[in-house]
């Protein structure tokens, strides 16, 4: 939880800040509300939730099209995500079955996309 990295504040109003600086004094309570979810299969309703920031796609957008919603859910949420993501979805993956899937990877980049569609490897 000390590695947790900046962001905006969610409905939750718990900064970051506050993760960062106590993480040792919150461990254990984190840990188990964790495991808690976990065991039980579900998630809470609060880490469902979310703030919703229109971000403008173009310099004067005109259209609700010319927007992407950015979404900021809780801390918590983001933890519970990436520890599900690195120890149970990613390691359930042959290496071998995502060859051409380049986003939402650790190593996965539009530049890797291009360097292998135009055979460029950066040798």
């Amino acid at each position: 939880m000390y590695h947790i990295k900046p962001s905006s504040p969610s409905l939750d109003n718990i900064p970051r800040w506050f993760y960062h600086n106590c993480s040792y004094e919150i461990a254990q309570v984190v840990a188990h509300i964790l495991n808690l979810s976990f065991s039980c299969g579900t998630v809470p309703l609060q880490w469902r939730q979310a703030v919703v920031t229109p971000v403008p796609k173009v310099a004067e957008p005109s259209t609700l099209s010319e927007y992407r919603p950015i979404s900021v859910t809780p801390l918590l949420s983001r933890v519970a995500e990436n520890l599900v993501v690195s120890r149970w979805i990613l390691p359930a993956i042959p290496a071998h079955v995502c060859v051409d899937q380049f986003a939402f990877r650790p190593t996965g980049s539009t530049v890797c996309v291009r360097d292998r569609n135009s055979g460029n490897y950066g040798f």
